[in-house]
């Protein structure tokens, strides 16, 4: 019998590549329900799919491999306890990412010329290295806080000396340094008044009614926000407040796109042992641009269609 595998619709270069090693399922992420999963070895995933206990317990589940790095979507405990692989793709949209918070940054210096300023990044992973990368290449200084890989600057000591604060880190609450909820009252009692605070990470390291109240409190101050909380229901307030608000889409390069689903097939084939093939190479773009007030302007204008957007994301090269 075929090793069986549910795959998200939505993952694209994808189709085809796995059909004659597995019996292969499309699927939209709302239909990764319990009793279509009963029977599969193996789903291929987005973070719109909640893989929790509830939804995995009683399957024949043995690897989940999500086309994201993040992962906190995925109850990794119960994974672990239940023999349950789990395999993300790290990195693979770093580059996409960066290009997002350079066209952000970009964005803002059009009321902003730029001055002696400093860049405060949390996080230095591989997403955080490239935005560290990119604002150093635009002229500005960085400040990194990543206490993980022992570099100690405290959050608070970024919010006093660096006018632009950019979010890097997965969504973490159990473990020895819990991000959820990160950038909250006593965060935004030490920021600048006129920062520009930016979330391209996970909804829910920063507490958005804080950030509402910052904003109200200081008019200088400007936010971009690609990730928010409660998506897709995201809070209309803080998207009209925001200079740029967009659909969870930085990631969403074709270039990252297809870094994710190159490393989901290579999931697949160290588990299983098969020799799928990966997707064909894009072809070479000599140049980019990307024009980041449209995205931002579709979603102040349309912010019910969030998913649609992400859904019908069009081609972005870097």
């Amino acid at each position: 019998m075929k090793t069986k595998i549910i795959i998200d619709d939505k993952i694209p270069f994808i189709h085809g590549l796995l059909d004659n090693i597995a019996d292969v399922e499309y699927a939209e992420y709302h239909e990764f329900t319990h009793n279509r999963l009963v029977n599969a070895d193996a789903i291929i995933i987005r973070t719109r799919t909640k893989c929790t206990s509830q939804l995995l317990q009683g399957t024949s589940v043995k690897l989940i491999v999500t086309a994201t790095i993040g992962m906190d979507h995925i109850d990794l405990t119960y994974c672990k306890n239940h023999g349950i692989t789990v395999q993300n793709a790290p990195g693979c949209n770093a580059s996409s990412v960066a290009q997002w918070f350079g066209a952000a940054l970009k964005f803002w210096l059009n009321d902003n010329p730029i001055e002696p300023c400093k860049v405060g990044i949390i996080g230095l992973g591989n997403v955080g290295s490239c935005v560290k990368q990119v604002a150093e290449q635009m002229g500005f200084q960085t400040m990194v806080s990543d206490p993980p890989k022992a570099i100690t600057t405290s959050l608070y000591d970024i919010a006093k000396q660096c006018r632009i604060i950019t979010f890097h880190t997965p969504l973490t609450t159990d473990c020895d340094y819990p991000t959820l909820g990160m950038a909250s009252h006593k965060f935004f009692d030490s920021v600048m008044p006129d920062a520009y605070i930016i979330n391209a990470a996970r909804g829910g390291i920063i507490v958005e009614r804080e950030l509402k109240e910052w904003l109200k409190r200081h008019p200088k101050g400007r936010c971009a926000i690609d990730c928010w909380e409660n998506e897709p229901k995201i809070d209309r307030i803080l998207l009209t407040m925001s200079l740029i608000g967009t659909p969870h889409i930085a990631g969403y390069s074709a270039d990252g796109k297809w870094n994710g689903t190159k490393m989901a097939i290579q999931a697949i084939n160290s588990f299983f042992g098969t020799n799928a093939p990966l997707p064909a190479p894009l072809p070479a773009v000599s140049n980019s641009t990307y024009d980041i007030s449209a995205d931002s302007i579709s979603l102040k204008n349309n912010p019910e269609k969030f998913e649609w957007f992400r859904s019908h994301y069009p081609i972005r090269r870097e």
